[in-house]
This record gives structure tokens, C-alpha cells and sequence, in this order.
């Protein structure tokens, strides 16, 4: 039996920093459209929550808030991307 690798340990409730491209701001937006009843002055007020989380084009959101929009979206072979490749976490956030 191989020996487990060294793990750290990540909640859930922590925030990931993740580059949203426009496909996914347009995913937001659907989502947003159908959670507030296609109120768009709501939907316009989320948005401008999430793009004003930015910080040099990194938002920053919860990791179970990420897997609820965007999980579906993520998977082998998508050629329109919803979010960068890369996903940032905050080194405070990680415990061994």
C-alpha cells in the first residue's frame, strides 16, 4: 500500500480568488436573473458586488459559492471558458 501524500485542509466557506471571464459574468447574470425573479436592478446590484470584489481581475468568493455557479460549467473538453485556469488561495486559509 503507497504511503498517502502530504494534505493540507481547506473549508469550504473560505474564498478562493478566481479571473471570471465574460462567459462566466454571463452565467452570473442568468443565475441572478432567475434567483431575483428577472429584477435587473437586482441582478445589476450583484454584479457590481462581485466586479467590485475585483482586485487586478481576480474576484474573490466563497469555494461553495464557486462550485453553485459555476460547477456544471467546469469540465474536460469546454471550450468557453468561465473562469482562468488558475484558482488563488490565501495561505492563512490553509491548515495542515
Amino acid at each position: 500500500m503507497s504511503e498517502k501524500p502530504a494534505t493540507v485542509n481547506f473549508n469550504i466557506n473560505n474564498e478562493v480568488w478566481v479571473k471570471i471571464t465574460d462567459t462566466g459574468f454571463n452565467i452570473l447574470e442568468n443565475h441572478f436573473l432567475v434567483l431575483f425573479e428577472r429584477n435587473e436592478e437586482a441582478v445589476e446590484r450583484q454584479l457590481k458586488y462581485l466586479r467590485g470584489k475585483e482586485d487586478e481581475g481576480w474576484t474573490r468568493m466563497s469555494l461553495w459559492q464557486f462550485a453553485h455557479y459555476f460547477g456544471e460549467h467546469l469540465y474536460m473538453g469546454k471550450l468557453d471558458l468561465v473562469v482562468g485556469t488558475t484558482i488563488q488561495l490565501e495561505k492563512r486559509d490553509l491548515v495542515s
